[in-house]
């Protein structure tokens, strides 16, 4: 509850943090990263559905993946929704139009899940490979991931 000399008490104050861009970076375990990592890893095709049995072993590939990215401070993430992608301002004339990037780096892809924790990636935190972890489906608008999905899918 905020208390302030030029709202009546019980005011409703909403804010909204709005994207320094219209570019967002999808981050989940769609199929072709779940294709890409049991190519990766030789690990017999359908393998690739329950890649929380073998994300375990996955830790010190990460840990050097992470490692390149050489990233610092912290990265906002958000839960996918589809309404997030359409502008809520009533008042706003303009709708912005939005384009959203999925990158299939599985390498990427796993850290980020593994590594966020509340809507926060932190670049030092360690590793949480459980599976709810696993399962989430994220979304990113900072310039910092965006250009690391670029480099990675401009190398393929």
């Amino acid at each position: 509850m905020i208390h302030n000399y030029c709202c009546p008490p019980r005011t409703v104050i909403k804010c909204q943090i709005t994207p320094l861009t219209n570019t967002f970076l999808r981050i989940n375990l769609n199929f072709q990263v779940r294709e890409k990592l049991a190519f990766m890893l030789n690990f017999p095709k359908g393998s690739h559905e329950k890649v929380e049995d073998f994300a375990v072993d996955l830790g010190p590939l990460l840990d050097q993946a992470w490692a390149q990215y050489a990233l610092h401070g912290a990265i906002l993430l958000m839960p996918w929704k589809e309404e997030l992608l359409h502008n809520q301002d009533r008042q706003s004339l303009t709708r912005e139009m939005y384009h959203i990037i999925n990158t299939d780096d599985p390498l990427l892809v796993l850290n980020i899940l593994c590594r966020s924790r509340s809507g926060i990636l932190l670049p030092n935190i360690p590793l949480a490979l459980e599976a709810p972890f696993l399962r989430r489906d994220l979304l990113t608008s900072d310039h910092r991931l965006i250009e690391i999905a670029w480099k990675e899918e401009s190398n393929e």
